[in-house]
């Protein structure tokens, strides 16, 4: 039978610090999000946004939040240096709920806007009235081909085992399957941008 590991408690500071040296490690970059922008697209602002949400239900500290920044930004200026490809996966409610208030989120939607013609990025919106081919409960990222990330309550989880990474890799090409992308991708953030 095989297993999921949940990392042993660490403070969130140490936490985006590995994750800092796992995406620089890593060439092929898969990542589903359909809740929230994808941690190497997001603003400063969003970032601290989504941090202060956290201090509801979790015990984050301003350290913590600050690492989270300072790394996030880190891990975005990989996109669109050689050496890293990006296939990235957003539902339609990550760009529609709004995260930090109006002005955080029209620069946030901005961002990806200006991010879409990156190098080395293809990113793909799943239309919240798209008919999937198969559901997933939350988000992931596949490393390499050989690593899956999955964020948790209970903190993020590890997938090693060679059949579990090939079945949420057969599951992100089924869900690439219902996204747009290019022009069309435009077209959502641009009506979410305009909506808020």
């Amino acid at each position: 039978m095989t297993q999921t590991t949940v990392q042993p408690p660490q403070s969130l500071a140490a936490m985006h610090h590995d994750f800092l040296a796992l995406a620089e490690a890593t060439t092929d970059h898969r990542a589903f999000q359909p809740e929230i922008i994808w941690g190497e697209l997001q603003t400063a602002d969003y970032i601290r946004a989504s941090y202060m949400r956290l201090r509801r239900v979790m015990d984050v500290t301003d350290e913590d939040i600050d690492a989270a920044v300072t790394t996030r930004l880190a891990r975005g200026r990989l996109v669109g240096q050689d050496g890293h490809a990006y296939h990235v996966l957003l539902g339609e409610h990550a760009i529609t709920s709004v995260v930090g208030g109006a002005g955080v989120m029209r620069a946030q939607l901005q961002h990806l806007m200006d991010r879409l013609d990156t190098p080395g990025l293809r990113l793909g919106i799943i239309p919240a009235a798209a008919e999937l081919e198969v559901t997933v409960p939350g988000g992931f990222a596949i490393y390499n081909g050989v690593r899956v990330g999955i964020d948790s309550l209970v903190g993020p989880q590890t997938v090693t085992e060679v059949p579990l990474v090939q079945r949420f890799t057969a599951v992100f090409d089924l869900l690439a399957r219902s996204a747009a992308y290019g022009p069309d991708a435009r077209t959502l953030i641009e009506a979410a941008h305009d909506r808020i």
